[in-house]
């Protein structure tokens, strides 16, 4: 039930956005938007992306959260590219509307993936929370990236976090996520069909349809979860 229903006694308060789904967009509504700038994380020449995330609506205000790598770009024995180190982060940004995110023009322009996803306010509250704790965390960028602070938000929220399904491991049947963010964003979408934006499930269907993922995206998801499972042997 809409909760404005109120200030709209001549709609049906079941009727969300008057029935026009397509061309309104409710300003109030809570959402989770995931964001990944495909051009971004460059390591080895090549882009494997770089996600963040904007939760909240255009009522109560957007909150920006990103893990950018380490703060400390020198390496020592404790804060290197192996083992990780302090993370830089952005969790304080604000923006009261999701146009005047989008009129950043720092911030918006190298987003050109999002993942608009309907939430309510106790998702949102839990997504927020575990993203700016994921983010202030150890920062690595196979175990602890950019990437996982949208993904340990989304499950706060009770949403798939990027799962690909991989069979024929050693120990069966396993879920994994992407490292790249480039391919993690598929999956997203892919996986929380349900949840996506009425507006961006209708201007992207030729794009959300099932498809079976390419020899490159099963080993490049395969060497991930052996990375992410090192004790396991293959005989």
């Amino acid at each position: 039930m809409d909760p404005l229903a109120e200030k709209y006694y001549d709609i049906s308060p079941y009727a969300q956005l008057g029935c026009n789904p397509i061309n309104i967009i409710d300003s109030s509504g809570k959402d989770i938007i995931v964001l990944n700038a495909p051009k971004g994380g460059q390591f080895l020449g090549k882009s494997h992306g770089h996600m963040a995330v904007l939760i909240g609506n255009d009522k109560t205000g957007w909150r920006y959260i990103s893990k950018n790598g380490r703060e400390n770009e020198n390496s020592n024995v404790k804060d290197n590219p192996i083992v990780g180190g302090k993370p830089k982060v952005d969790k304080d940004k604000k923006f009261k509307t999701y146009e005047e995110f989008d009129s950043d023009k720092e911030l918006s322009p190298t987003y050109s993936q999002r993942v608009r996803l309907k939430t309510d306010s106790d998702q949102d509250k839990a997504a927020e929370n575990a993203a700016i704790e994921s983010a202030v965390s150890r920062y690595h960028g196979i175990f602890a990236n950019c990437a996982d602070i949208v993904s340990d938000a989304l499950v706060a929220a009770g949403l798939d976090p990027g799962y690909v399904t991989i069979y024929g491991t050693p120990t069966g049947i396993q879920r994994s996520i992407p490292t790249s963010p480039n391919e993690r964003i598929k999956y997203i979408k892919n996986n929380n069909k349900s949840s996506l934006y009425p507006a961006e499930e209708g201007n992207n269907n030729s794009q959300s349809q099932e498809k079976k993922p390419t020899w490159a995206e099963i080993l490049s998801t395969l060497r991930d979860w052996l990375m992410r499972n090192p004790c396991i042997i293959v005989k």
